[in-house]
């Protein structure tokens, strides 16, 4: 249920309410609350330097909330209420400032201790029901609404919330009772229609319930809200045969301009009966009107990018739609970005950023685009114009984090380090909410600390990481590695790869870890089943850094020959680094002597 917080058709005026919620900082009937409550409620008796200190805090409060500072507001009029307890302004403030807050529970006990001080008060009264419905009270709302309007006028605004109240307790039939009363008495409107087929259908007269739409669609044709009320009517009851005549006989009305709205209703009921070049016929009717708006047709296609984890089969379908947007919409950027998003959704990287770009060619202020463009770049392996359209991202969005993220990843592979570390910390200093983010850019800064050798940074980066997402197994396997590769901390190290093994399991780069964690704890053997299970993988032989690892291993086991050969192995495989050339060279292992003189 939804009622808008405006005057009606008729004049009458609405309590403002959504969904059948109430809030007191969108009612308009809270700017009236201080001019309408009483000013001579009684008080305790305090001294004359209290009551003009008190007077002062009241003041001071009411400028605060007028700030928008409802924090400070309510610790004033708090303060207020020391010196002058039993003030029903006062608790009727706090009972505003709380709602606006949220904090319902709050709000419901500074109303009550507002009617307790002045019980005659419609304001206090009103929002009193208010603060009960925040708190999902609805029998006693509807009871406190039904009192208001035994008491005051007009009456029908009581009796409209009452009759709200009584529906979120399920009470369908007399609040059915009470809208029937309201609508007798004044006459018929939007509000008071919308309200009666919500409450028809609920008491399950769907009939009843369409003609009351029907109204609807003769007082406002062109809400395009109504004429889906209809459609998901008629095909929540399987009805779809009354539902396509009532739409055909709308748009015979006035054949010479047909309202895309009816025909997209109308495409819906044929497609609800399998008939899909109806559906076709009139859902591309409706979008080569360029007189209807993009949104609509934007809302009316995004159901494909919902479902097509789940059904791919209409992507043809959904995809010419995004064309036909383009085409009749050819210098809109929201059709391209759709568009956009559609290839996205269906794994076409190459033709989404096709589209993303003459998007942002056409209006660049859209960072969603720029997120969309990035990620794709990221995914792709495209680093050099990830580093491109980072800068100029971080140049025109310097508050996103989301482009700083980006730009410390494409220093980070192409191996500017200390770049990459300072525009990661820059997206965190943005206030990067999501946890696993978080993770990913500390896990970042810890490899990219670790290249540089500063290792108490690279530890600190690497822990923080693991505590924000200890189920990362690729942070895991990384960190591992390098105590591996450092002898340090190797205890922990094989917690960490057992668990990124588990997590991850035949992932040849983690047990490779494994067999090198072994192999630094002086578990020669079972270092080596474990290298040996690795090389089994396709491709796995060749790998330089397998090889190579896997020949160190054979030379702690007494293999000196074969450990020989898979270092000569790994060099043919791409392997150069140092020590590489250095065992081949001398057809050992380093000692810790030579590694100290190099």
């Amino acid at each position: 249920m939804e009622v808008a917080g405006r005057k009606n058709k008729t004049g009458a005026a609405v309590v403002c309410l959504s969904a059948g919620l109430m809030f007191f900082s969108s009612c308009s009937t809270s700017r009236h609350a201080v001019t309408n409550i009483r000013r001579d409620t009684p008080v305790t008796s305090v001294a004359g330097d209290n009551s003009l200190y008190a007077d002062s805090l009241f003041v001071e409060a009411e400028k605060q909330k007028l700030w928008g500072n409802p924090s400070i507001a309510i610790y004033l009029f708090k303060e207020f209420l020391k010196l002058k307890p039993g003030n029903a302004t006062a608790y009727y403030e706090l009972a505003l400032l709380n709602g606006q807050l949220g904090n319902t529970v709050e709000t419901l006990d500074n109303a009550r201790q507002a009617i307790r001080s002045d019980s005659a008060n419609k304001w206090l009264g009103i929002a009193y029901a208010h603060a009960l419905a925040m708190n999902e009270k609805y029998d006693s709302a509807a009871g406190y609404f039904h009192l208001l309007a035994l008491n005051h006028q007009p009456q029908t605004i009581y009796l409209f919330n009452e009759a709200l109240m009584l529906s979120k307790t399920n009470k369908y039939e007399a609040a059915l009772d009470i809208i029937n009363q309201i609508i007798k008495k004044e006459g018929t409107n939007a509000s008071l229609l919308y309200q009666k087929q919500y409450l028809l259908q609920k008491s399950g007269k769907p009939d009843s319930a369409a003609l009351a739409i029907q109204q609807l669609i003769e007082m406002e044709p062109d809400n395009a809200r109504f004429q889906t009320l209809m459609t998901k009517l008629y095909t929540d009851n399987n009805q779809t045969g009354a539902g396509i005549s009532f739409f055909k006989s709308l748009l015979s009305k006035d054949s010479s301009n047909p309202n895309p709205d009816a025909m997209l209703s109308l495409a819906v009921l044929y497609k609800k009966e399998g008939n899909d070049a109806a559906f076709n016929d009139y859902v591309f009717k409706a979008f080569k009107d360029p007189d209807f708006d993009i949104e609509d047709k934007i809302t009316f296609a995004s159901p494909y990018l919902k479902y097509v984890e789940i059904d791919s089969t209409d992507k043809e379908e959904a995809l010419s739609l995004c064309k036909l947007i383009v085409q009749v919409h050819p210098e809109n950027a929201k059709a391209y970005k759709f568009y956009g998003d559609m290839f996205f959704q269906y794994k076409m990287p190459d033709s989404a950023l096709k589209e993303y770009r003459k998007a942002l060619s056409l209006d660049n202020s859209d960072y969603e685009v720029w997120n969309q463009v990035m990620l794709l770049y990221a995914g792709e392996g495209r680093n050099d114009s990830l580093m491109s359209i980072s800068r100029q991202a971080t140049q025109q969005f310097p508050n996103q984090g989301g482009a700083w993220y980006f730009q410390g990843m494409a220093a980070f592979f192409s191996a500017q380090y200390e770049s990459s570390i300072q525009s990661l910390r820059q997206s965190l200093q943005l206030g990067v909410k999501d946890k696993d983010l978080q993770s990913r850019i500390y896990a970042t800064m810890g490899n990219a600390y670790n290249n540089l050798k500063n290792y108490p940074a690279s530890d600190s980066c690497f822990l923080t990481a693991i505590r924000l997402n200890p189920q990362d197994d690729q942070t895991l396997n990384n960190y591992s590695f390098y105590l591996a590769e450092r002898h340090q901390h190797l205890r922990f190290a094989m917690q960490m790869i057992k668990a990124a093994v588990s997590l991850n399991p035949h992932q040849e780069n983690y047990e490779d870890t494994y067999a090198w964690v072994l192999y630094n704890l002086g578990k020669y053997k079972e270092a080596r089943l474990w290298m040996e299970k690795v090389l089994r993988y396709p491709g796995a032989s060749d790998h330089p850094g397998f090889l190579e690892h896997y020949g160190d291993i054979l030379y702690k086991t007494h293999d000196k020959d074969e450990a020989a050969r898979y270092w000569k192995r790994a060099k043919e495989k791409g392997g150069n680094s140092y020590w590489l050339n250095w065992k081949i060279l001398h057809k050992r292992i380093p000692s810790r002597k030579d590694l100290s003189n190099n």
